[in-house]
């Protein structure tokens, strides 16, 4: 039980982080694809995702 606690707290710990969480980011640097798109297909995986979730849950 402790080691949930423990572990538990250290994720709490790290999503309250005072830290740089932007140091972990890649930028893109010339790649075929600019920020903007991959943006844009992310989101679009989000609608699609949310879109079956809401199909599955109305049956």
């Amino acid at each position: 039980m402790k080691n949930y606690i423990k572990a538990f707290i250290n994720g709490a710990s790290k999503a309250y982080s005072l830290g740089t969480p932007f140091s972990k980011i890649e930028f893109s640097n010339g790649n075929s694809q600019t920020d903007a798109e991959k943006l844009r297909e992310d989101w679009i995986a989000v609608g699609n995702d949310l879109r079956s979730a809401m199909q599955k849950f109305d049956k």
